[in-house]
């Protein structure tokens, strides 16, 4: 056999294809009160065996839990006993080969041990996919097994002859009937009760063919044929209306051949008859399990709508069992009756509910009920359980059966399912009361969900009100809901707590922490944690945490509670313990007797104890001088634990000392929070010494407040405040005395009325009701007339409170301002001329704060006039740029001298206010300053005249400089033109003898060769002249000139180009001929430059030459004017030759040749079509702060005669404004100097040359 685990979707075998029978639960709750173990057993086509169910009895019966053997059949099979297994394979193949009924018995052996006989009875039911499902009951049948066999073994027991004559009895009156055939089928032996039966005698059988006995009976024939055959068999024939089950055997001799047959024909008329019965009770339970199944599936019973569910089940119930009265009952809230929730009448197919019976009037039935499984009542006029019923209910109804079921919900009776027969008595069946029991059930089932829906409704609303922090969270860290309290506490919305994890939320240092208890969380279901969650506003709050797991849903539910308060209070608490610790005070906690539990340090040292280990040797009263330790020990501790509390003073003594301290006590119960019961006592002592003595104190301040009460200008007066508001004059001063007429004696204890008069009566009895009502001091000014002259008396009324808060004495003073008054007035006077100035007026005290300002300060200061200003530093009324100096000089000089005046800027809060300011200050006779005071007088007009002034001065000026610089300009303009023409005309004039001259010199040098060739030829022919011309030639040395000639004429060649030279580099820096902008060539401007600046550059005697170094680079023609920037060439280059001049004139012959003054000269073709040259010097090179104002006009740093100071500002001109580029320098001290030049090769066409 195969025994297969198979997973869930197999393991819940569905008897209609679609139900599981382990989820029905109002089935299961009808099964267990079935007798024996209700199974499903499938054959799959694969040849494996499952229990896809097995009812709870299977551990009661069998000793196996029903889930462990469900997908584990071998478990039940292999606890069959080793003989009956073989015929429990057999039988159920068979049975299942022939698709009939299963019946089987056969011992079973318990777990421990235990052998027990079970029987069973299954019917096969083939499913569409080819496996064999056998539904039935296993039942125990051990008792009457063993009564069986005590039978047997009883006859066993006897001997031979009584053995026989016990066969022979036991034979004649069996239901059965036992013979032998020969081969030939004829009967050779007949024996049995069961001949009787078919109304024949064993000598009629014996000798007879079987043949011709069964003849009507083919199964019979077939049996003794088989068993002739040597094949054993059984067979069921019906003889009339008696069957027998017959049993052929085989019968064989020693050497195996077959010489008859033993049959046994066993009469079974009587268990046909039970199966034809239990066929028809099976069918009538398969209709009530079949009913009852509908119903359990039923979506109305899901529902949680009891109505609904009540009235299906009553219309089942009726309709299944034929009754014509169904209902369903409940007790009340209170359990005093109960009341009909639905009742089904079959015949007129209607519902009705609302009747009502009460325990009291039917105490016999609720007896029974509480008591009964069932009650079942055939005759229930008569039953004694319902017989109470019969006058009132069941006569006017015509009932006679009654079969109540109790509802149990939480084992305890709920209500009660009743089946009613009307007309004829009922006697209820097994079933039909299993079928109660099992609506019941249902019916418990239909509450319970009911029950459960509203709980889980409640617990949706307390999920959703719950004030704690509920939650669902998966196990990987995310919230899967969360209760509204979240957003409440933390501020989150749930969506916003849902999309990140648990962990983003939690502050960092609790991080590892939260995180170590959700890994213990995998392993243990519980867990409590403590940490800080962040809100939505970035704070923390303390949760406490209490999660537990789901294995089922593998899901965390936690409670959160906010404890922040909780934590705040723990931290307030340690702060009370430290408080405790850290008090001034004895405080002691001792147990009821007065033994010392805890001493807080202050106490040790006033007790004069070393520790608190060596306070606890004491008793508390031993801590107090001898004679009121017994006091304490035996009166006021008793009234301590008998009224809770008890104060007074004492004295206590160090146990290590004799001094004493005087000591207010205070000793009182501490109780259990829950019970009330005392744990221990609490003491105070605070020593009273310093308060004892104060009090001495006070008793003489008293005294002599006394003689001050009696003694000063005011008028005192005291009056008493009873509880209906009435007022009463408790006394008053001498001052009174004199003024009002009345001592205080005569006034005491009288009203107001009575002591003032009415009119003055009831106006301070309102003013005295005011101060009452408002608990607050009132004061108050009148003008009154005494002794014929008027006078003004400032009033105060002070309430004074007892300890619970409430008025009991007001105090009045009153004080004559008469002269406060008149001053007041003078005062009031001198305001109002202040006030009514435009000018600033200000006071301030002494100290530096403002006390006074006038209407106009206020407004030039952009304050309302209603602004506070005490308080205010009179500094802050002048601006921070001008504050320094005021208190630097301003406030010492009218300090030093009382006075101080000039001008000043005052403002307050951005308002800026020129003024010509006086501050005065006013000393005291002892020549203290009292007050100061200031008057101030806005100046802004004046001061925007005189800016005005300066600004159009200023204007004219600079109209002025920038006149002289046009000027001096024009004049530079027209000189270097004067020059330009000069230069040019001069070059003009010089050039043509140049011309001449360098024209002739050609001739001459040609004439000059052939004067010396004839020379050289006459001296070869006549190599002796004549005497006169030999002594000419010696006289004119001929032979130096023919020598010195040629030299003579080339040099004139050579000073001729010079001169050429010169006129070409003239004209080329003057440009006279080319004023317009035009397209030339940089260098030669430079070079023409160089060569004018040559004398400059070659050596002289008292210092080296300049060396000039040209880096020149490849530039296209550039379009520029060029006089102009040989002017510009012509500046810098002649500022350098002074710097490095004046520089070498400083130095000796060795560090000039050290270090040759040089000046590079560098031109670079730039990116974006632009020229840069280079002028550099190695000179001194040029400060900073000279560098700042190089290109300003009639700027020079050289003396007087040697510079304009226009050469370097006409430079930048030319450069920027002319030829719209730029002109910087690059220098520092000791590092030579750089100018750079850069303009663009094409200039950018100007709307004028346009």
């Amino acid at each position: 056999m195969q025994y297969n685990r198979r997973g869930p979707q197999d393991a819940h075998f569905r008897s209609d294809g679609g139900v599981n029978l382990e989820e029905d639960t109002g089935l299961e709750a009808m099964l267990t009160h079935l007798p024996g173990v209700v199974y499903q057993l499938q054959h799959h086509g694969d040849g494996s065996w499952l229990f896809s169910y097995l009812s709870a009895a299977c551990w009661g019966l069998l000793g196996l839990e029903a889930e462990a053997v469900r997908d584990r059949p071998h478990l039940l099979f292999d606890r069959i006993v080793a003989e009956d297994l073989g015929e429990f394979w057999r039988s159920l193949q068979a049975a299942e080969q022939a698709q009939g009924a299963w019946h089987w018995q056969g011992r079973f052996c318990l777990p421990t041990g235990e052998i027990k006989w079970l029987e069973t009875t299954a019917n096969p039911q083939t499913l569409p996919g080819g496996t064999v499902v056998w539904a039935g009951l296993w039942l125990d049948i051990t008792v009457r097994k063993e009564a069986e066999l005590s039978t047997v073994a009883a006859i066993a027991a006897h001997s031979p002859e009584q053995r026989d004559e016990w066969l022979t009895i036991l034979l004649d009156n069996a239901p059965l009937i036992l013979y032998t055939l020969d081969t030939q089928g004829r009967f050779t032996f007949s024996a049995g009760s069961g001949l009787r039966l078919l109304g024949l005698q064993p000598q009629q059988v014996v000798g007879a063919l079987v043949y011709d006995l069964y003849q009507d009976c083919q199964e019979a024939l077939v049996a003794v044929d088989r068993a002739l055959a040597g094949e054993a068999s059984i067979a069921t024939i019906q003889v009339g209306d008696v069957y027998f089950e017959n049993s052929c055997i085989p019968c064989r001799d020693k050497g195996g051949a077959i010489v008859g047959v033993i049959g046994v024909a066993l009469d079974i008329s009587h268990r046909k008859q039970l199966e034809e019965a239990q066929r028809t009770q099976e069918y009538q339970i398969q209709r009530q399990n079949q009913a009852l199944l509908d119903l359990s599936k039923n979506k109305v019973l899901s529902s949680g709508i009891l109505e609904k569910a009540f009235q299906e089940m009553t219309v089942v119930a009726a309709t299944t069992l034929g009754i014509e009265r169904a209902s369903i009952w409940l007790f009340d809230a209170d359990r005093t009756q109960l009341q009909c929730q639905d009742l089904y009448q079959l015949s007129l197919g209607c519902h009705s509910q609302g009747i009502e019976l009460r325990i009291e009037d039917y105490p016999g039935y609720f007896a029974a009920l509480e008591h009964q499984a069932t009650i079942v009542a055939s005759e229930a006029r008569t039953d004694p359980s319902t017989r109470e019923f019969t006058e009132n209910y069941f006569q006017p109804l015509g009932i006679m059966s009654l079969l109540d079921s109790p509802i149990q919900l939480g084992g305890k009776i709920v209500g009660v399912v009743c089946f009613e027969q009307v007309g004829e008595p009922r006697y209820w069946s097994q079933a039909e009361q299993t079928f109660s029991r099992s609506l019941a059930d249902i019916a418990a089932l239909a509450l319970e969900i009911h029950e459960r829906q509203r709980a889980e409704r409640d617990r949706d609303r307390f999920f959703a009100v719950s004030q704690d922090l509920l939650c669902v969270a998966t196990l990987d860290g995310y919230f899967r809901r969360v209760n509204p309290a979240w957003e409440t506490v933390l501020g989150y919305t749930e969506a916003e707590l849902r999309s990140r994890p648990l962990l983003d939320f939690v502050h960092p240092s609790d991080r590892a922490a939260t995180l170590a208890e959700a890994r213990r969380l995998r392993d243990q279901d519980t867990a409590y944690l403590e940490n800080r969650y962040r809100a939505k506003d970035g704070t923390y709050r303390w949760l406490a945490w209490n999660s537990t797991v789901s294995r089922e849903d593998d899901l965390v539910y936690a409670v959160a509670r906010d404890i922040t308060h909780l934590k705040q209070a723990q931290k307030e608490h340690r702060k009370l313990i430290a408080l405790i610790e850290n008090s001034s005070d004895f405080i002691c906690l001792t147990a009821l007797d007065g033994r010392v539990l805890y001493l807080n340090p202050a106490g040790q040292r006033l007790a004069g104890v070393e520790s608190l280990a060596a306070a606890k040797a004491y008793w508390l009263f031993e801590f107090l001088v001898p004679h009121q330790r017994d006091a304490f020990a035996q009166e006021v501790l008793p009234r301590v634990l008998r009224d809770g509390a008890a104060q007074g003073e004492v004295r206590l003594q160090p146990v290590a000392g004799n001094a004493e301290v005087v000591v207010e006590h205070n000793t009182f119960v501490i109780a259990s929070p829950t019970s009330n019961e005392p744990l221990c006592l609490a003491t105070i002592f605070r020593d009273i010494s310093d308060r004892k003595r104060f009090e001495a104190n006070l008793l003489e301040r008293e005294q002599f407040l006394r003689t001050i009460y009696d003694g000063i200008e005011q008028i005192i007066s005291v009056l008493d405040v009873r509880p209906d508001r009435d007022f009463r004059v408790l006394g008053w001063n001498h001052v009174a005395t004199r003024i009002i007429g009345l001592t205080s004696a005569q006034v005491q204890g009288r009203t107001l009325e009575e002591a003032l008069g009415e009119e003055n009566g009831r106006q301070w009895r309102q003013r005295y009701a005011q101060a009452v009502a408002t608990g607050e001091t009132l004061t108050y000014e009148d003008l009154y007339c005494l002794n014929g002259q008027e006078s003004w008396w400032l009033s105060h009324i002070t309430p004074l409170r007892n300890e619970a808060g409430e008025v009991y004495r007001l105090v009045m003073t009153a004080s004559d301002v008469s002269d406060r008054k008149r001053v007041e007035k003078e005062q009031a006077r001198l305001t109002a001329i202040l006030e009514a100035t435009s000018d600033l007026v200000g006071i301030g005290d002494a100290t530096g704060q403002s006390i006074y300002l006038n209407k106009a300060g206020r407004r030039m200061m952009g304050l309302a006039e209603d602004a506070d200003i005490s308080g205010i530093p009179c500094c802050d009324f002048v601006v921070p740029a001008q504050r320094e100096r005021f208190q630097r000089e301003a406030m010492p000089f009218a300090l030093e001298h009382g006075l101080w005046s000039g001008e000043n800027v005052m403002g307050y809060r951005g308002a800026e206010v020129p003024v010509s300011q006086v501050i005065i200050i006013h000393r005291d006779p002892e020549g203290n300053v009292e007050f100061l005071s200031t008057v101030a007088r806005d100046i802004s007009d004046r001061k925007r005249t005189e800016a005005q002034l300066r600004q159009q001065a200023d204007e004219i000026a600079q109209t002025l400089r920038e006149l002289q610089r046009t000027q001096t300009q024009l004049v530079q303009s027209e000189k270097m033109s004067s020059l330009g023409q000069l230069v040019a005309g001069v070059a003009h004039e010089i050039n043509n003898p140049v011309n001449f001259i360098s024209g002739n010199l050609t001739h001459a040098s040609e004439y000059t060769r052939d004067l010396l060739a004839l020379m050289t030829l006459y001296n070869q022919h006549y190599p002796d002249p004549v005497p006169e011309i030999r002594d000419r030639s010696e006289a004119v040395d001929l032979d130096f000139l023919l020598e010195d000639l040629p030299r003579l004429i080339s040099s004139m060649r050579v000073g001729a180009d010079r001169i050429r030279s010169i006129v070409t580099s003239l004209r080329t820096f003057s440009r006279m001929d080319e004023a317009e902008m035009k397209a030339v060539n940089i260098h030669e401007g430079i070079d023409s430059t160089l060569m004018i600046l040559q004398n400059r550059l070659k050596a002289k005697s008292y210092m080296p030459a300049i060396a000039v170094v040209k880096e020149y680079g490849s530039l296209p023609l550039v379009e520029c004017y060029a006089g102009q920037l040989n002017q510009v060439f012509m500046n810098i280059l002649t500022n350098a030759i002074d710097a490095l001049e004046e520089r070498d004139e400083g130095r000796s012959p060795a560090d000039r040749q050290t270090c040759l003054s040089q000046i590079t000269i560098k031109t670079v073709l730039l990116e974006g079509d632009r020229v840069a040259i280079h002028l550099i010097d190695n000179g001194p090179g040029i400060p900073e702060s000279i560098q700042q104002r190089l290109f300003d006009p009639f700027f020079t740093t050289k003396p007087v005669g040697k510079g304009t100071g226009l050469g370097m500002s006409i430079s930048y001109q030319i450069v920027t404004e002319k030829h719209h580029g730029s002109l910087h320098c690059v220098s520092s001290p000791g590092q030579g100097a750089e100018f750079i030049i850069t303009i663009p090769i094409r200039q950018p066409i100007t709307p004028h040359q346009a």
